[in-house]
């Protein structure tokens, strides 16, 4: 989008100096030069910027600038119109652009707010399947609000990462991959010594996911099924017996892992 507008805005500023050259004495007809002369036409630089007061650069620049948007946007307000043949000629080269031009940046608009909404659309489906399964589980408000609260802050992806990087050659997949998760992974001693593949496919199984300020992740005597590595924000972990005695862990740090890898004991 931003690429869109920055190539609009320096399209009307060319179009906007060449409209400004054109519309010089130079490039009049004998005839349309007799005609300034006798009073029958009055060319817009005649008529924005007067011979007796004297007008800045900067202020004839955003003059002509100003034409070439409104032309470029077919708004065409009509306080600065062509009168030579050279100035018509390209009003008209300018509005045929301005047509593709603006199309383009319209269908772009278009395109990026249908993704918004569809992300959008994935993620309200996504909440009413939790609220459909706590009113049908009849939670009670402890629970449903921090149910609830849990899938909202889930990010909802109008794409499958996985799929996508399946297609993908080995070489460009792995490059990916240690671009999201290499200085996470690193941290852990025991992927270090780990095979390359090994370490390219297991990231390809890494899932993004999120959890609130004060929500247990898990507690100890639970059957371990996943491994969290921290990317972003902190953990807080505390020992039930020493509540008080706590260690906050952030970027490349991991927490169960000895259940699935049957790690014994962390160094």
């Amino acid at each position: 989008l931003l690429q869109q507008i920055f190539i609009m805005f320096l399209t009307a500023h060319v179009l906007g100096c060449i409209f400004y050259f054109f519309s010089t004495p130079d490039f009049r007809t004998v005839a349309e030069t007799a005609a300034v002369d006798a009073g029958e036409i009055t060319p817009w630089l005649e008529a924005s910027f007067p011979a007796h007061r004297n007008f800045t650069n900067g202020f004839r620049y955003t003059t002509a600038l100003y034409w070439a948007v409104t032309t470029l946007t077919t708004v065409g307000y009509g306080d600065i119109s062509p009168s030579t043949s050279a100035e018509r000629l390209f009003g008209f080269v300018t509005l045929v652009l301005g047509t593709f031009i603006f199309g383009s940046v319209v269908g772009t608009i278009g395109s990026w707010l249908a993704d918004m909404r569809q992300a959008k659309e994935l993620h309200n489906r996504k909440m009413d399947a939790a609220r459909a399964f706590s009113l049908e589980a009849k939670l009670p408000p402890s629970l449903r609000r921090p149910t609830l609260g849990f899938f909202r802050r889930q990010e909802v992806k109008t794409y499958d990462a996985r799929e996508l990087l399946d297609e993908l050659p080995y070489e460009l997949r792995h490059s990916i991959l240690s671009h999201l998760y290499h200085q996470a992974l690193m941290q852990m001693e025991q992927f270090r010594q780990m095979d390359e593949v090994f370490i390219t496919e297991l990231c390809s199984l890494l899932r993004p996911v999120s959890f609130g300020k004060g929500q247990l992740i898990f507690r100890k005597g639970e059957i371990g099924r996943l491994v969290y590595i921290v990317i972003r924000g902190a953990v807080e972990v505390t020992a039930a017996e020493r509540s008080r005695d706590c260690a906050v862990w952030r970027l490349g740090h991991f927490l169960g892992e000895e259940a699935v890898l049957g790690i014994s004991k962390r160094k």
